[in-house]
């Protein structure tokens, strides 16, 4: 075969090892590419917490009560609603040690919840965590956090802060008896509740201290 007939072929075959060569480099990069680094949830939670304690550590004083754990009561049956309107279960009311007003703090997440039946022994779910009511208040070195506090003729706005890493957490809860019968009458054996409970997320202590610096 002459070389003019050779010539296609030998152009053929060049191209064909060029094409080869660069696919061949092509793969090879785009192996080497770093993959993106997923977060790791719990190492970022574990470190938001580190943070927040640190912050808090300084405001922290032999009078604070330091909880258990921060995780909230188990609700069974309970129907999850919208926040009632003019609520105060989501307030945190802040004193100085003096129990000067220094403003109340809104929560602004967390969920609300509502059922009707006897009284469920919450306060004891969260005192057994080392949560704290209005008395004693939950104390730092200048200042003072109470949940919500209200009594009427047929229930009462009552609640629990707790304090852990940082962080504090409250819950609240407005109860109404439906049957409790009138001041010195005898009581049902079993007195029905008409309830309404506020369950806050977590919340960095910093935050309150950042309002209470802006507030004054």
């Amino acid at each position: 075969m002459s070389q003019k007939g050779l010539a296609p072929i030998i152009l053929i075959l060049g191209i064909i090892v060029i094409a080869t060569i660069a696919s061949g480099a092509y793969y090879l990069g785009k192996s080497q590419v770093p993959k993106p680094v997923t977060p790791n949830p719990i190492a970022m939670h574990q470190s938001s917490s580190i943070s927040a304690a640190a912050q808090s550590e300084s405001f922290l004083s032999p009078d604070t009560k330091v909880a258990n754990s921060l995780e909230a009561v188990a609700l069974s049956g309970w129907q999850e609603v919208l926040a009632p309107k003019n609520t105060i279960l989501n307030k945190i009311y802040i004193v100085s040690l003096n129990y000067d007003s220094l403003g109340q703090y809104s929560i602004q997440g967390g969920h609300y919840f509502k059922n009707t039946g006897p009284n469920t022994g919450i306060e004891n779910q969260l005192e057994k965590n080392g949560w704290i009511s209005t008395t004693p208040a939950l104390s730092f070195t200048s200042f003072k956090l109470n949940p919500p506090d209200a009594t009427g003729e047929m229930g009462f706005i009552g609640g629990w802060l707790g304090y852990k890493d940082g962080f504090i957490r409250m819950v609240s809860i407005d109860s109404k008896a439906k049957n409790a019968a009138p001041n010195g009458e005898p009581q049902p054996s079993i007195i029905v509740y008409d309830e309404i409970i506020f369950i806050s997320d977590p919340i960095p202590l910093k935050d309150v201290i950042s309002y209470i610096n802006s507030s004054h």
